[in-house]
């Protein structure tokens, strides 16, 4: 299925649309249909705009359950490059050039682990919320084009 099919705003639209095709076609059949038939699209440009609205609605809202596991995420990682910070700052106050060279390898881990995180926060975000994520992404290679 085509992403731009997949967008909230689209579905919405095409329901409201609908809704509004069969509200003309109700204008036009007024005299010479049923009243049955009427009545029958009357209920269908109802339930075709009450769906269109839910939509609107939900476009852009995040799922509850991948923000909290996205945020815990960024939780770990916050704390992880706190750790880094502090043994970088102890390695520079009280260490040797000996221990400097140890402790070097031991931040590179350290930040390895939050590159991960980044990216797997990132991912987290690509799954609930796509249309933003391209938004920046698209924003952020026009910047690097120029």
């Amino acid at each position: 299925m085509k992403a731009w099919v997949r967008k909230p705003t689209t579905q919405a639209g095409a329901l409201v649309a609908l809704a509004f095709a069969l509200t003309l076609a109700i204008a036009l059949l007024g005299g010479t249909a049923d009243t049955l038939v009427l009545l029958l699209l009357t209920l269908l440009a109802g339930v075709f705009q009450f769906f269109g609205a839910s939509r609107f609605h939900s476009a852009g809202r995040a799922d509850p359950s991948l923000a909290r596991a996205s945020v815990r995420r960024l939780f770990s990682m916050a704390g992880r490059a706190y750790e880094t910070r502090l043994s970088v700052e102890q390695c520079y106050e009280t260490g040797t050039p000996g221990d400097a060279k140890k402790q070097l390898g031991v931040v590179s881990a350290q930040l390895s682990f939050i590159e991960e995180g980044a990216v797997q926060a990132i991912e987290d975000w690509r799954e609930f919320h796509d249309e933003a994520l391209a938004d920046i992404e698209e924003k952020r290679d026009d910047r690097h084009e120029d």
